[in-house]
């Protein structure tokens, strides 16, 4: 195989999602799910870079975007873990 198929990687790559998400969501191995999941998205911002349309300024827009987002969503929702305090 001399070209990239990106049918079976779009395939491969949906399937792994749906898969990893999964054992998120019922807990079962979530650091290993986790690494996949970010294993997954690597790289899917690495296939971004062989579109023409995304290279550039584009694609670190959306990198970007998508940090604020993340750090957002921390300063929003973490709370400093309670120890020691028995519950009511």
């Amino acid at each position: 195989m001399d070209e990239f198929d990106f049918a079976l990687n779009a395939k491969l790559s949906a399937g792994n999602e749906i898969a990893l998400g999964l054992g998120l969501i019922s807990g079962l191995l979530t650091s290993v799910a986790a690494a996949g999941l970010a294993a997954t998205m690597f790289v899917a911002f690495s296939a971004l870079g062989t579109a023409d349309d995304l290279d550039g300024w584009v694609g670190a827009g959306i990198v970007g975007a998508g940090l604020v987002v993340a750090f957002l969503q921390l300063a929003v929702f973490w709370r400093k873990p309670v120890t020691g305090e028995s519950p009511s």
